[in-house]
């Protein structure tokens, strides 16, 4: 069975018109008979054409928000840290998806040089605290250990760069959330949930945000639903993938789904991830990716491990710019796309890390194609 091709409205709509097609009792064509066509239908009834529910809808003077929804890019970039300071207390938050792997606690050269650059200006002989914490995914015993390790990578990289500081270093496990793991944005909770903090008593570190890139010439990226407006089916033949693994399906107990990195594409302020999504067993029956996912949404990110940049789904108001997770019906043995549009990397770069899901493996190093 082919997944079934959706349509969607294109983002600036001026004005709607809204006709109802009475169906005739004309039967679809089969074999060698010709395709029906609207004149197999019957005529437009006057009572059609002025009913208020079908007639002609003019929306040109609708608030923006119901004809016009824009996507700021700015809401999905993220740098490493997050600075905050109450009176004379400076707290450093650092997002632990772009420091680390999946359940991995080693720092690379340019995440440890960054954690450096951040204690400069910590007076000498402070006390730094570390404190590491997880999401409340997997068993408490693994948290906790997880957090214990990551604080302490984190806690070498501060001593490499400032010997004369003091350390206290903690791992709290999930025990203490920094946001609720509850609702649509269960993917966006646990990311800020898996960090790792430095407390301090002087300044703040002298941090710059990176500017959002400015389109280049040339038209964006050809959003989720492809040039034409459809979600493009896998080919038959199969997608040629530039990474894949095998993982577990978190709503779906004992089975598994093949998942796989198609492409990666910049062109103008975007970046268009093509991700392909197989189940590899279970019941013939059709599951949505929703389901799937034990009822919450693919929401994949990108990171750069060097820059320690973090892109994400481009969204508004609940919106995401991605294939529908609810709409998307997958049986086994059946590939099918799922593509994601995120803002174009703040910096050229051969190649980036891919997150699926925060609790499957990232793909390292997957090449960036640039047009």
């Amino acid at each position: 069975m082919r997944p079934i091709a959706r349509r969607r409205p294109t983002a600036a709509a001026l004005t709607l018109v809204v006709v109802a097609l009475l169906v005739s009792a004309a039967s679809p064509a089969t074999g060698d008979e010709a395709p029906l066509t609207l004149d197999d239908f019957p005529a437009l009834t006057d009572d059609v054409l002025t009913n208020g529910l079908f007639a002609v809808r003019d929306y040109s003077d609708s608030p923006p928000f119901f004809t016009v929804r824009p996507y700021d890019p700015d809401a999905a970039v993220r740098t490493v840290e997050q600075v905050e300071q109450v009176q004379d207390q400076t707290s450093v938050t650092l997002a632990s998806d772009i420091l680390f792997v999946v359940d991995g606690s080693d720092l690379s050269e340019p995440a440890r040089a960054a954690i450096g650059a951040l204690v400069a200006q910590v007076p000498a002989g402070a006390t730094v605290t570390v404190d590491g914490h997880t999401d409340s995914v997997l068993d408490d015993a693994h948290n906790q250990g997880l957090s214990e390790r990551r604080a302490q990578s984190v806690a070498a990289a501060v001593g490499a760069a400032r010997p004369d500081v003091v350390l206290d270093v903690h791992g709290y496990g999930e025990s203490r959330l920094k946001v609720p793991e509850a609702g649509e944005d269960l993917a966006d909770d646990r990311a800020q949930n898996r960090r790792v903090e430095l407390h301090y008593v002087g300044a703040p570190p002298a941090t710059t945000a990176p500017a959002t890139p400015e389109p280049t010439v040339g038209p964006a990226a050809a959003g989720p639903y492809g040039e034409a407006g459809l979600v493009d089916p896998v080919p038959e033949s199969g997608a040629k993938l530039l990474a894949e693994q095998t993982v577990d399906a978190p709503g779906r107990p004992g089975e598994q789904l093949r998942v796989g990195v198609e492409g990666l594409d910049v062109r103008g302020a975007s970046m268009r991830l093509r991700i392909v999504v197989e189940r590899l067993g279970g019941s013939s029956e059709p599951s949505t990716l929703y389901e799937l996912m034990d009822d919450h949404s693919l929401t994949p990110s990108v990171a750069d491990r060097v820059r320690l940049v973090d892109y994400r789904t481009l969204s508004n108001t609940g919106q995401r710019w991605s294939t529908d997770n609810l709409g998307l019906s997958l049986v086994p043995g059946v590939p099918v796309r799922f593509e994601a549009t995120l803002p174009a990397p703040l910096y050229t770069t051969e190649a980036l890390a891919v997150s699926v899901d925060a609790g499957w493996p990232a793909f390292e190093d997957v090449p960036v194609t640039w047009s």
